[in-house]
Formats: structure tokens, sequence, C-alpha cells
């Protein structure tokens, strides 16, 4: 009850700061973990990893904490997958959105001797996607065809992409941008360039659509509900040529 408290009063409110979408991490996640146990364990666990990251001194207790809890609701996940349907959609996405916060936690110091025995590599690899950009793909795979049935559920805040497909960095000057367009020099005469190029698009696209929230008032509660810029990074997996997978193994 203790973590679960702690996600309640904290953990939930760090996850989305600034944003009116809180409430759906704070009582909408909680809610589905009610009903699917596995979600819970996959709730339980990022929260002890939240409070190994507050204590320091508790580090190593709250980190085996979480990754018992994360163990338990892995296997819990990897059951429901066999049973996917648009009424587990919900608890799939959710155990999903924990899951890859939990891996992204553990890929810092917090993870320090965790990935020993892993098969994700060095910390450069796991942050660079050797683990979880996989685990995007599949996810987004298995819920295809319930988004319908996400879009028009509790958890549409999280799917809106706002003015995403508006931004086109090409009629905006912008000095980050220019140092993002430098890096076309490593696939000049490749016969793949194409790829690259697009691909390079969409991270622009992605920078731009996260730069918009940056001048955003967060004291002001109408700008901040609308506040996605933690969606950026996300939604690169998604956008990006499917030849660029290809390349990137």
């Amino acid at each position: 009850m203790a973590l679960l408290h702690h996600w309640t009063v904290s953990t939930s409110l760090d996850v989305y700061k600034n944003s009116g979408v809180s409430i759906t991490c704070q009582v909408t996640f909680p809610q589905i973990a009610f009903k699917h146990p596995f979600v819970m364990q996959a709730l339980l666990g990022l929260t002890a990893l939240h409070v190994a990251y507050l204590d320091p001194q508790e580090r190593l207790k709250y980190t085996a904490d979480a990754a018992r809890y994360h163990n338990q609701g892995l296997q819990g996940f990897n059951e429901a997958i066999h049973m996917a349907n648009d009424e587990l959609a919900d608890a799939l996405f959710v155990w999903f959105s924990l899951n890859l916060l939990y891996v992204f936690g553990v890929s810092g110091r917090l993870g320090e001797g965790f990935w020993v025995e892993s098969g994700w590599g060095s910390r450069k690899d796991r942050i660079l996607g050797t683990g979880w950009i996989p685990m995007v793909r599949g996810i987004l795979a298995i819920l295809s065809p319930s988004f319908s049935t996400l879009r028009a559920g509790p958890l549409r805040e999280l799917l809106s992409v706002g003015n995403f497909d508006d931004m086109d960095p090409d009629k905006i000057m912008n000095p980050d941008d220019q140092r993002f367009c430098q890096t076309r020099h490593v696939w000049k005469n490749n016969p793949d360039a194409p790829i690259y190029e697009k691909t390079l698009w969409f991270l622009r696209q992605c920078r731009m659509f996260m730069a918009q929230f940056s001048t955003m008032d967060v004291e002001d509660h109408s700008e901040a509900e609308f506040n996605r810029a933690w969606q950026g990074a996300f939604l690169f997996v998604p956008f990006v040529p499917e030849e660029y997978f290809s390349l990137l193994h």
C-alpha cells in the first residue's frame, strides 16, 4: 500500500510533469491496474524504482523490489498477449507504458549491475535503442488491431498527437535543427541516402514538436493541459520508414 500511495502522490505526477494528462497516469492507470494484476505489478515496480531514485541510501533495496515486481508483471504480460483483444487493449497499453519508463529508468545509474547478464549490450547501446526500439515496435504490432478502441477509451488523451502532423521543419530556420542537418554528410553518396533523409526529417519533426512547448507558461493550466513535449521521443519510432529499421540492424 505504501508504494501505491507513493504512486498517487509522487510518481504519477513526475511522469507527465506540467501536463494536464497527468490525471490519466494518477487515476486511470491504477483503476486499470486493479483489474489486471500484471499491470499493478508493473506500476509497483516503476514506483519502487522512483523511490530508489529519490532515496539513494535505499537504492539497492528498492531496485531489488522494483526488479521483483517487474519480473512478475512481465510473466503476466507474456500470458496476456496470447489473449490480446479489445478488452485487454487498455491493460496492455498501460503495461507497455510503465515498462518503457522502467527500462529507461534502469538504463541509467539506478541500473548499475542490473544489466550484467542482459542481452541489451552496453549502456550506450541501450540508450540508442538496442532493446527499447524493438519493444516499441512489438507493442505497436500487438495493439494496432485495437487502436480505434484505445482512441475511444480512457487512455485517449495519451494517444492524441496534437499538432504533430502540422510540424514542417523545412519552413522554419532554427540553430538546433541545423545541427541535426549536419549529419547529412554521413550518408553522402550512400545508395540508402533517401531512407536516411526521410528518417532525419521525422527526427527533426519530433524535435520541432517538442521545442514548441519550451516557451509554454507551466503555470497556465489552460496551456499546460496541452503540453505534449513528453511525446516527442516516442513519436519517432512509429513514423520513420520501415526500411530504416532494417538498416539499423
